[in-house]
């Protein structure tokens, strides 16, 4: 076995994604999120985040040096925030129903987010069994928040009506 080198950097658990946004996505995502009551701007985090969501505020940031499809991935991520977590007190279960809701949108819309997703759900999951369980868990609300999100794409509307989701 070789030893790392002193210099080399460690393996990143989340690699952003890149590439194109494939049939404007990102534009019918933030519709989406545009008729759900929530502005969605573009903003330099400076590499400490790709977004975020402020429910006081009804705003989604977006970072806007991200390569396209990562701007995706992170729409979807945030839009499932604005549906899901107006009043979250367990920041590792949202972001485990964001990311996940996130992936499955992704997917359906063919764009592939594992390598971003997995690692993520994995640092706010802890991985394993403990991850699986936190899944379980909350399966409703990520089918649910995925399935509405994937409607309003696909229809290009939004009546403002939130899914039918439980604790």
């Amino acid at each position: 076995m070789s030893a790392r080198p002193r210099d080399a950097p460690l393996p990143s658990v989340c690699d952003r994604l890149l590439g194109d946004d494939p049939g404007d996505l990102f534009r019918r995502l933030r519709g989406a999120a545009e008729r759900l009551g929530f502005s969605v701007v573009d903003f330099d985090f400076h590499g400490l985040a790709n977004g975020d969501c402020s429910h006081p505020e009804r705003r989604i940031r977006i970072e806007r040096s991200n390569a396209p499809r990562q701007r995706v991935k992170t729409m979807a991520h945030e839009l499932a925030h604005a549906m899901l977590h107006a009043e979250a007190d367990d920041r590792a279960r949202a972001e485990l129903e964001a990311e996940s809701t996130a992936y499955v949108v992704c997917q359906a819309l063919g764009v592939d987010s594992g390598q971003y997703s997995f690692g993520y759900v994995v640092s706010w999951a802890g991985g394993g069994e403990t991850a699986l369980a936190g899944i379980r868990a909350s399966c409703g609300r990520i089918q649910a928040s995925a399935a509405a999100i994937l409607e309003a794409v696909a229809m290009q509307r939004w009546d403002g009506q939130l899914p039918a989701v439980s604790a």
